[in-house]
């Protein structure tokens, strides 16, 4: 599991992270047991997206990854995900 975490008092772009050589490396390792928990925290709204196996769902199109001392992930929620909200 890895907890990608953004805090600002403005929204942010929530869909983007990156995620270092040694977090992808072991993403392709355990597959469908890796999980990157995507956490939001902004004034007054807490939101949080779970994404399973981020290789395969690279492999399948559903988010971008670009090689940059690991990779930079991008991801459409619709597509990609389950996102919660945490507080209002």
């Amino acid at each position: 599991m890895e907890v990608k975490t953004t805090a600002s008092s403005k929204p942010l772009d929530f869909k983007r992270f990156h995620l270092t050589t040694n977090e992808w490396s072991s993403a392709t390792t355990f597959n469908d047991r890796y999980y990157v928990y995507r956490l939001m925290v902004t004034n007054g709204s807490i939101k949080l997206l779970l994404i399973q196996d981020p290789v395969n769902q690279y492999k399948m199109g559903n988010l971008n990854a670009v090689p940059r001392d690991g990779m930079d992930i991008t991801f459409d929620p619709a597509k990609c995900g389950e996102e919660v909200e945490l507080l209002r």
